[in-house]
């Protein structure tokens, strides 16, 4: 096969595979979102930047959207960046749910800390993510499992309780209420076995030893960002 054909037969793959990128921006390294586009087939394009760059992100995504004729957005995060663009990444997602073949993420342009925020919400979400290595995409070691998939539904319906109750409840005898769940079910998933990791362990709830032998539970940073950036 020659190039010629190779070339061709790779456009056809593109055009017939439906493919969303989601790509942080930066004026100055928005190359790094080019090379992305280069290599792999994209359908739709939405930019995830700061404010300071939305007028750069406007421009640039009308460029690429009259010169490729794909679909564009631009989605401004404002500050605290990890909650938001988790937050941001959850809408996207569900949003656009059996309307791509494929999600890919390029965070190599941009603000860091909104590149850091994006690789977060890409493991939570379980999304194939790239980054730039010179002149070409490099795919990054990204379990492709999301932790909806790895957690349980009891573990979910705990977090979820506790997020309602305000963050904490006082004991497993409130937390039992909010559940539904019986105590030693509740301690198994919170506490954990040999065999599986508890809520505890994973650092998505925090334990504290009150009066009477009574602890508290509450959940965690890491917990409430879990709980934000799931899909439904």
């Amino acid at each position: 096969m020659s190039e010629q054909d190779v070339l061709e037969e790779k456009a056809r793959q593109d055009i017939a595979r439906d493919t969303l990128h989601i790509a942080t921006f930066g004026e100055e390294d928005k190359d790094a979102i080019l090379v992305g586009i280069r290599y792999l087939p994209i359908t739709k394009l939405i930019l995830i930047t700061v404010e300071s760059e939305r007028e750069n992100a406007h421009i640039f995504a009308g460029q690429l959207a009259t010169a490729l004729k794909i679909a564009t957005e631009v989605h401004v995060i404002e500050k605290p960046l990890l909650y938001n663009t988790i937050m941001r990444f959850r809408k996207i997602v569900e949003e656009n749910k059996g309307r791509f073949d494929e999600i890919i993420v390029n965070a190599s342009s941009g603000d860091k800390q909104l590149g850091c925020a994006a690789l977060t919400a890409s493991f939570i979400n379980g999304l194939k993510t790239i980054a730039i290595d010179g002149n070409h995409p490099v795919l990054l070691p990204i379990i492709r499992l999301s932790y909806n998939e790895i957690i349980s539904e009891a573990k979910m319906n705990i977090l979820k309780a506790l997020d309602s109750a305000g963050g904490a409840v006082k004991d497993l005898t409130e937390l039992s209420r909010l559940t539904g769940y019986g105590k030693p079910l509740l301690s198994y998933h919170i506490n954990g076995s040999e065999d599986s990791k508890g809520l505890l362990q994973l650092g998505l709830v925090r334990v504290e030893k009150q009066r009477r032998d009574r602890s508290s539970i509450s959940i965690t940073e890491l917990g409430k960002m879990l709980l934000a950036g799931l899909s439904s």
